[in-house]
This record gives structure tokens, sequence and C-alpha cells, in this order.
């Protein structure tokens, strides 16, 4: 993996300039986020029912909560940061600029499954972070997480987003993970933006940090339908943008005591 050093302080919250950067007005309906919220349903239907509770963890304006909710999901979420802009369907449903550990006890039980989608790239100690998710969710049986992923891809725009790293297949193997994580499955997505983003760095062109309100919701629509048929055909081993994780828990036996 090619190494990269990010002495950007450990905050996790997005700043106040990166949400105005990255989430304008209109913004989930940008084509990465309309195929994203495709892949991540699809793979999600073949391991939770819609009956389950989900907590979306870094939610940021709840884009995928959102999308989940419309298709039937009991899906919440919870971020430190406080964006400006908050996605209708999830208006209600965010637990905003709080810590989702002091969460009430109570409801934390009810957690079946825990989403970590573009989290733990910005982490310092991922270990750390997933061993208070354990503590935190006795109940939860299935841990899903999104990364950015191969270094070699890396840019300005992970700079901009204080990102520590990008993912290999690899690195999530050798994760550090606890007792009661197992692997079941992982795998790369957005292919064809892996070999885009890989020719744009060749060219030695900068990325842009700003995100414009998409003009042609049709188009984003069609390319994000796109980028879901391609992940249905690729073989997931081959290189993408990102990739995705699915962990299985063993259930925590209940301590009675808040985390």
């Amino acid at each position: 993996m090619v190494g990269h050093t990010n002495v950007n302080p450990p905050t996790t919250e997005f700043s106040a300039e990166q949400y105005e950067s990255l989430v304008p007005p209109g913004f989930e309906n940008f084509y990465w986020h309309r195929a994203r919220n495709r892949i991540v349903e699809r793979k999600l239907r073949a391991h939770v029912s819609t009956s389950e509770v989900l907590l979306d963890i870094g939610c940021g304006a709840g884009v995928l909560v959102a999308h989940l909710r419309r298709r039937g999901f009991e899906c919440d979420g919870a971020d430190l940061g406080q964006p400006a802009r908050v996605i209708p369907g999830a208006a209600g449903h965010l637990h905003l600029g709080q810590d989702v550990f002091a969460l009430p006890e109570q409801y934390r039980r009810r957690v079946t499954a825990i989403l970590l989608l573009d989290v733990l790239e910005h982490l310092p100690d991922p270990a750390a972070f997933l061993r208070r998710c354990d503590e935190a969710f006795e109940s939860a049986r299935l841990v899903f997480l999104t990364v950015p992923a191969r270094m070699e891809i890396w840019s300005n725009f992970d700079d901009f987003n204080k990102h520590y790293r990008r993912y290999t297949l690899e690195d999530i193997r050798d994760l550090e993970v606890p007792p009661s994580f197992a692997l079941r499955e992982t795998g790369y997505f957005f292919h064809t933006l892996y070999w885009a983003a890989l020719i744009h760095g060749r060219l030695s062109k900068r990325r842009a940090t700003t995100m414009r309100t998409p003009r042609f919701r049709m188009l984003h629509t069609a390319i994000g339908m796109g980028l879901d048929l391609e992940d249905r055909i690729v073989p997931a081993a081959s290189p993408g943008s990102s990739l995705y994780a699915i962990f299985t828990r063993s259930r925590r036996a209940p301590t009675g005591r808040s985390g």
C-alpha cells in the first residue's frame, strides 16, 4: 500500500466549511449518492429485514437514512456534526450534534445493525472505535461499512476531507476488530470511478472540493443506475474507488449498564 501521513487533528465531524462545500441543496441527487444508496440497499437486503432497527453512524445530512426509510427500512442516523441542510426524508430521524455512544441505553439495545458508511477513514484509531461500537450496541448482529479504496488514487480531495487512509481488501481483512466480529463479505465497488480517478491523478489534476447542485437529475439517476449495474457484473476483487465489508457479530450478554 502506498503510504500517506495525514497530520490533520483527530476530529471526525465535518466542519462548517466542509458542509458548505460538500452539501449544497439537492446534493442527494448526485450520481455518487444515487449509486451508493442502491448498492448499499441491495447488499443490506441479503442480511437484514425491514423490521430491524438500523443505525447509520456518521450519517451527515441523512442521505442514506432518507433512502432506506423510503424503501421500508426502520433506519435512524447519528452524527457529531450539525449540517445546515437535512434531507427531508430523514428529518426527525437523526441524532445530530450528539455522541452516538451517549444515546439512551434503551434505544441502543434496540439497534440490530450498525452502518458505518465512509467513517473509518476519518479515524486515527478505527480499532478503538469498533471496540466502542461492540460495547455500546449489545444487540447489534451486523456491522456494514464502506470506505474509500486504493491509496494510489489519493488526492487533494482526501486531504480536504481529513482522511487518514484509503483501504484495500487486505487492509479490511487485517483490520483489528473485536472478537465478536466475523468478516462475512467484502469487495470493491465503483470500478469505473477508480479508473477515472487513476487517470485523473496521472494527469496531475486536482479534484474539485466544492460540490455543485446537480443540474440534470435524470442524467445523474441514469449514471447511478449504471454504477449499480456495474457492481452486479464486475467481480468484487476488481479495483474500485470504494469498498464495502459486512461483519456479523455474536451478541453480547446484556450487562445492565449504560455504555
